[in-house]
């Protein structure tokens, strides 16, 4: 229900042991259990918002005194979130900022605009700050093979070594960062060490992924009925059919034709699989924060997959009341695989299913089987090498 202008309101409750939760904009969310016919109920106000500290390039302001558009993302709000690069954190968490994924390939690129389109012929992506540390976002190694989305340099880093992101989404990334920042500037804060006894953290997650419906191709037999069909409605003789018996100089009747299932061979249950260890703590003088992650995602779709070893170190030393030194070094170590691209005959969906169901996947001598311009799908799934490994050292 809602209140009037004066606060009032009425609730019929009559069994069971309720509780209202009383929120409104500006103040804390509330709930209380009812005792009595009548209750009266205070809000406390919400200054949690204006009191806590943004990150705006070169300094840190109260967000009571901001004027600048700015969206923040912490981690205690996407801790729980599993997903293989931190751009894709800002999915529906960031407001007005467009997050799209270009292609289901485990490590590809992600779509994000701050600003929109700015530009036909340049690139229009943001600029990406880690700690300080300009990010190299353009692609460090191709491994897409026609026309397929490359891979996302982004999803080299841990995205749970990560404290906060912010989005500069006004003029002031301009004014700071200058044309670099012409598309808006995304600022990662990744976790430092506290003072205090240290705590080990480890965090876990598996998932599993499959085709949510497969294509249904024909039968051996009915792709023989069906090509018996199509041969007598081209006005041949019904006693010319190609799949007649074997006596009559046919290729075999329909029913005893063989069917050979290469959708199954492409498709698999995928798996993603996610560890993260982690310790930080220090003293009044020295913090420290290291965390190290192994990230492994496959693909529907086989070969296709994305491998990840990550490691940090974040350490900070305060020398006397007016000098603090301190390092920030990130390690990552990435291993993608890629099918074929599929809009060509060589893809390796297309080479699954576009041949004809009766025809073997393996010729007489144990080769493997080509019709017209298609691959053969079982070639392409266990010798290709498309693998593209990486490296990715970030310090300040």
């Amino acid at each position: 229900t809602t209140t009037d202008a004066q606060g009032r309101f009425s609730l019929g409750v009559t069994t069971g042991n309720p509780a209202l939760i009383i929120s409104a904009i500006g103040y804390t969310t509330s709930e209380v259990k009812p005792a009595g016919s009548e209750l009266t109920i205070v809000l406390q106000p919400d200054i949690r918002q204006l009191s806590e500290v943004v990150v705006t390039g070169y300094s840190e302001q109260s967000r009571k005194s901001l004027t600048s558009a700015i969206s923040t993302v912490r981690g205690t709000d996407i801790k729980d979130i599993p997903v293989p690069s931190p751009d894709q954190l800002l999915q529906g968490k960031a407001p007005g900022v467009q997050v799209q994924a270009n292609s289901g390939v485990p490590g590809g690129g992600i779509f994000i605009r701050v600003r929109g389109t700015n530009s036909v012929n340049a690139g229009n992506d943001p600029l990406y700050i880690i700690d300080g540390v300009f990010i190299n976002n353009t692609n460090l190694v191709a491994t897409g093979l026609g026309n397929q989305v490359p891979s996302n340099p982004l999803a080299d880093l841990n995205p749970a070594d990560i404290e906060s992101i912010e989005v500069l989404k006004d003029a002031n990334a301009t004014a700071i960062y200058g044309s670099r920042g012409a598309n808006g500037v995304v600022l990662i804060t990744t976790k430092r060490g506290k003072s205090g006894k240290t705590k080990l953290s480890f965090d876990t997650y598996q998932g599993w992924s499959k085709a949510a419906r497969l294509f249904e191709l024909v039968t051996g037999p009915q792709l023989a009925e069906l090509e018996n069909e199509r041969f007598i409605n081209d006005g041949g003789s019904p006693d010319n059919v190609p799949f007649r018996s074997v006596a009559s100089g046919g290729q075999g009747l329909p029913s005893g034709q063989p069917t050979y299932d290469r959708i199954n061979d492409l498709f698999r249950t995928a798996r993603t699989a996610n560890y993260e260890l982690s310790a930080s703590g220090g003293n009044d003088k020295t913090q420290f924060y290291l965390g190290g992650g192994y990230f492994r995602q496959e693909s529907i779709v086989k070969p296709s997959n994305f491998e990840r070893y990550s490691f940090r170190v974040n350490v900070d030393n305060r020398v006397s009341d007016r000098l603090k030194v301190g390092t920030s070094t990130a390690l990552a170590r990435t291993t993608r695989n890629v099918s074929s691209n599929d809009n060509n005959p060589a893809g390796v969906i297309n080479s699954a299913l576009f041949p004809r169901t009766n025809l073997p996947v393996f010729n007489s001598d144990g080769s493997y089987a080509k019709y017209g311009n298609f691959d053969n799908h079982l070639a392409l799934i266990n010798n290709l090498n498309n693998n593209a490994v990486g490296s990715r050292i970030i310090s300040n």
